[in-house]
């Protein structure tokens, strides 16, 4: 019996933030370009497919503004 060969087709391009990633998958026909959040970041792992790189840098944008959203703490109300 031989070895079995395994052949991994996605390729990280960039991670954007910690734990916020761009994915390119060679062998998926559509959704190419994944971006993959771990679940450090929002307490879920979450991966989504698109179909062009564009799109996935938009909704990585998303990721990031509610990542500083999460990160922001509210004001003091006795300094207003």
């Amino acid at each position: 019996m031989g070895a079995i060969k395994i052949h991994y087709t996605m390729k990280l391009i960039k991670e954007y933030v910690r734990g916020i990633s761009l994915l390119f998958d060679e062998d998926k026909k559509r959704k190419k370009w994944i971006v993959s959040v771990n679940e450090s970041v929002f307490g879920k792992r979450t991966r989504k497919g698109f179909a062009t790189r564009e799109v996935a840098e938009k909704q990585i944008e998303v990721y990031k503004n509610k990542l500083t959203n999460k990160q922001r703490s509210p004001l003091d109300p006795e300094v207003h």
